[in-house]
């Protein structure tokens, strides 16, 4: 068996700098695109240019830039972190977004809440006068006069007609409101909060309400004339300021949803590429391809070096090995033969079937973070679980594997191959495949490393 790798192999083991590279710039392009659109968005609905506004969209892709440049000489690592980058940093930036106040309906809500009596008017001639100022806790301003005939006047001014109007039906209801017309006038009169007076009533004019309260009908409504309040209004039900709410606040959703599901297909889509272009190895250069039976024979003849590996063939041209790693638990590698194309389709399963938690984290049961919220939760006894996976080839591991050729078969130390773990007899196939003239081409079965399991 020859000591040491020669040149050439060394140079073909230093596989993926391309691909790696490509998905740094893919990962950083995308969150600069993120980022604009949102800033986009976000200064379309009103918001102002600020330092808030543009350091973090400049912050951002910084970071992805950053991630971008590192050294591809630990492809697992460069990979991960820029994978994990690619999910977090738009998520962040919709969160960010999310705590501006966008102006759309600031226009029309400023328009419909103008006030609609003059209070110094209103009150003129008054022998006492109270005010109450809810503004700045989101209430609504109010006045309360009381005049020399025992009349009393009261304005509470809120922020749109909306508002004001849900407040009057509140009133009708829990005090008994009924229409009130006389001398023309639009009221609702309140026939359970007569506390010592005879004549309640409450007219809407916009956004201001205006309570009445009198010892009769005719000193109540001459006290309506006396401070030339006008009559009120029809209640805008259908008017564009009605509409201008629910218009701004439905424009906000279709947004973030749509930023969402985008952002998602987006990453799936990037671990399908990631999944297939990153994982390739590519034939040894120099090395003349063996025919399909001939791999297919030197594949097989890995089987009977070790009795933790078992071979099978499911289908023509596909060979299944199947690694036993633990009690209860396999990694499994499909292998297709592509004569054509002259390359091998590897697809990886790793499953658990009723075994033993291997650590903490398996046995609480849940996802990344998940047990810290549930830290009362019991442990899982046994585990079911299936993943599907494309393993990242270690050039070092590769270049490493002690394999001599032969026509039909592989020859490899007995006691090499029964040391290996999964990834290492998928490290040996890999090395074979690819010393044979073939190319190694890992693929996603499904989804990206997709799990599903019974946790008991």
């Amino acid at each position: 068996m020859p000591s040491a790798p020669a040149p050439p192999f060394v140079d073909a083991t230093q596989v993926r700098p391309r691909p790696v590279r490509r998905l740094g710039t893919i990962g950083c392009a995308y969150v600069a695109g993120f980022a604009a659109a949102v800033v986009a968005w976000l200064m379309i609905n009103g918001v102002t240019p600020s330092i808030w506004l543009i350091g973090p969209a400049l912050l951002v892709p910084a970071i992805a830039l950053v991630l971008m440049l590192r050294s591809t000489a630990d492809a697992r690592r460069y990979t991960m972190q820029v994978l994990a980058a690619t999910l977090a940093l738009p998520v962040v930036l919709l969160i960010w977004a999310d705590s501006f106040e966008l102006h759309a309906s600031a226009a029309s809500a400023t328009v419909a809440a103008e006030p609609t009596l003059d209070a110094q008017r209103l009150f003129r001639g008054a022998v006492a006068t109270q005010d109450s100022d809810l503004r700045n806790s989101q209430g609504p301003l109010l006045r309360a006069a009381t005049f020399a005939d025992g009349s009393e006047l009261r304005l509470t001014r809120y922020a749109d007609p909306q508002a004001a109007a849900a407040y009057l039906r509140l009133l009708a209801s829990t005090f008994r409101g009924e229409p009130f017309s006389e001398d023309g006038r639009r009221a609702v009169r309140l026939l359970n909060a007569g506390a010592g007076s005879t004549l309640v009533i409450v007219e809407q004019h916009g956004a201001d309400l205006l309570e009445l309260r009198s010892r009769d009908e005719a000193s109540g409504l001459a006290r309506l004339a006396a401070q030339q309040v006008p009559i009120p209004a029809d209640p805008p039900a259908a008017s564009s300021s009605i509409a201008a709410s629910p218009t701004a606040a439905l424009a906000q959703w279709p947004f973030y949803a749509g930023a969402a599901t985008l952002h998602m297909l987006v990453f799936v889509g990037l671990i399908l590429w990631s999944g297939s272009a990153l994982t390739q190895v590519p034939a040894l250069a120099g090395t003349v391809a063996v025919s399909s039976e001939a791999l297919s024979d030197r594949l097989c003849s890995l089987a009977r070096a070790s009795d933790r590996l078992t071979v099978s063939k499911p289908a023509s041209g596909s060979l299944l090995f199947e690694v036993r790693v633990g009690r209860r638990r396999s990694h499994k590698i499909t292998l297709r033969l592509d004569a054509g194309k002259l390359t091998v389709q590897v697809g990886e399963k790793i499953a658990a079937c009723g075994a033993a938690p291997i650590d903490d984290d398996e046995a609480s049961m849940g996802d990344f973070g998940e047990s810290s919220f549930d830290a009362t939760r019991p442990d899982a006894h046994h585990v079911w679980s299936s993943t599907w996976c494309a393993t990242m080839i270690e050039p070092t591991r590769l270049a490493g594997v002690p394999m001599q050729l032969q026509a039909t078969s592989a020859l490899l130390p007995a006691a090499y191959l029964d040391s290996l773990d999964g990834e290492g007899v998928l490290t040996v196939l890999c090395a074979l495949v690819i010393r044979s003239g073939w190319h190694w081409q890992p693929r996603l079965l499904a989804a990206a490393q997709r799990s599903s399991g019974r946790p008991t």
